[in-house]
């Protein structure tokens, strides 16, 4: 895990044309192979009873209250980066008409996949197999076309874990850079590599601090949980940042509204709350 963060630092550092193909590399095979579980559990699920509508007591390890956050974690866990598509902006040849048609495709294709293959998965293991797996995925496509399955599903995690590691590599240091810049972060990583025209600094401390990440933390579900506590601090205080932008005139008026201004961010600071 560590050799992939230093040699994906390694191809960011070098370029973002380098990075940016290996990201659209990697985003057409992860959505190419969650169609082709959909479209194996169509064509192979038949014969194999459908478990769909099967339901299982809940254990009762924690509170229906404590259930729903537990499984919210990593619902938005499985949901970020969204926001990430704006930190690249400066760079971006049409910003204005990237940014919401990348945000909306991008948002409608993450549900439609998901919600397809959690279809898959159920129909095929039912709850109480997915409850006791922890590879779904591998154990759903191993009913179906047998061992082979397991394997194809262990490429694709590889390929995910490393698009996923890039893009955020692309779009944080960004941030880190642009923080910087404005004298809201360490001035050091006000720089840009002459040669590669990249924040180059920036990207060598995002490596160095992700390894730290991993090898502290350790495992993937402590991670993801931390992950998304802090997300939804810096989420609400996003939204409230809005409504002062907003009251204040920030910005001047060459720039995007939100739609349903209150209500729509109201919403939304409630759901993080």
């Amino acid at each position: 895990a560590l050799a992939v963060i230093f040699l994906l630092g390694a191809l960011n550092y070098i370029g973002i044309q380098r990075a940016s193909v290996f990201q659209k590399l990697s985003t057409i095979l992860k959505v190419g192979a969650l169609l082709s579980i959909v479209i194996v559990g169509i064509v192979f699920s038949k014969g194999h009873e459908n478990l769909l509508s099967t339901r299982v007591a809940p254990e009762g390890l924690l509170s229906p209250l404590g259930s729903v956050v537990a499984a919210l974690m990593l619902i938005i866990f499985s949901h970020t980066g969204w926001e990430r598509i704006g930190y690249p902006a400066g760079e971006m040849k049409n910003p204005r008409r990237v940014i919401p048609l990348s945000l909306m495709t991008g948002i409608g294709l993450v549900i439609l996949l998901y919600a397809l293959t959690n279809l898959t998965y159920h129909r095929i293991l039912g709850m109480e197999g997915i409850r006791e797996s922890t590879i779904v995925a591998s154990d759903v496509l191993t009913v179906l076309i047998g061992p082979v399955g397991a394997v194809l599903i262990a490429i694709l995690v590889i390929i995910s874990a490393s698009g996923s590691i890039n893009g955020t590599m692309m779009t944080a240091t960004r941030a880190y850079y642009a923080m910087a810049r404005d004298g809201l972060f360490f001035k050091w990583l006000d720089h840009v590599h002459p040669r590669f025209r990249t924040p180059s600094r920036a990207i060598v401390v995002h490596c160095l601090w992700a390894g730290a990440i991993l090898i502290i933390r350790g495992t993937f579900e402590t991670i993801a949980t931390g992950l998304v506590f802090t997300i939804l601090i810096f989420y609400g205080l996003s939204t409230l940042a809005l409504f002062k932008m907003r009251r204040d005139h920030i910005g001047g008026t060459n720039f995007f509204r939100v739609p349903l201004y209150p209500f729509l961010p109201l919403l939304s600071l409630l759901f993080i709350i």
